[in-house]
């Protein structure tokens, strides 16, 4: 026999609010890892910078896009503000002088996943995941000169396999 027994229940002798407790009590780390955007249960996660002056950290996502990325340069330039752009690589592969430019202004770019999978970003297995960040890590790299330091999965989603490919 191989290494693991099934254990079934009769329905009968199923209580269904045990069962339900049973089944979902080991994943509640898991959930609120993806559900809360600031737990950090799966993965270290900054939520918050240390900084002598009054600052806030303007994270701009899903781009570069030829239509809102240079206007949005233009309005951060006249304010006098910086920000990161957290990047999806594929539409950095179509774009890599928007990449240049952001850099070329002082701003820093972050990792936003090769495809932006966003409705099945949470399903992706450890395979999957890799990809994801080290295609948009390799792409980033080539078009603005530097690999970056920072992530933001899509939507906020942090699932299980990121801490062995980030950490």
């Amino acid at each position: 026999m191989g290494k693991f027994t099934l254990l079934a229940l009769e329905p009968e002798q199923t209580n269904p609010a045990l069962a339900a407790v049973l089944f979902f009590a080991p994943d509640f780390s898991i959930l609120t890892g993806l559900l809360i955007l600031n737990a950090s249960c799966l993965i270290p996660t900054a939520t918050r910078f240390q900084t002598p002056r009054r600052e806030v950290w303007l994270p701009i996502d899903d781009g570069p896009d030829p239509s809102t990325t240079v206007p949005m340069l233009d309005l951060l330039e006249r304010q006098g503000a910086k920000a990161t752009f957290f990047l999806i690589g594929t539409r950095a592969a179509a774009n890599p002088a928007l990449v240049g430019e952001i850099v070329r202004r002082g701003h820093t770019i972050g990792n936003h996943t090769q495809t932006h999978p966003l409705g099945a970003f949470w399903l992706a297995g450890p395979r999957r995941t890799a990809r994801e960040v080290d295609a948009c890590q390799a792409v980033l790299q080539a078009a603005g000169g530097a690999a970056p330091e920072w992530f933001r999965p899509p939507a906020g989603i942090k699932i299980f396999f990121l801490r062995g490919v980030l950490v």
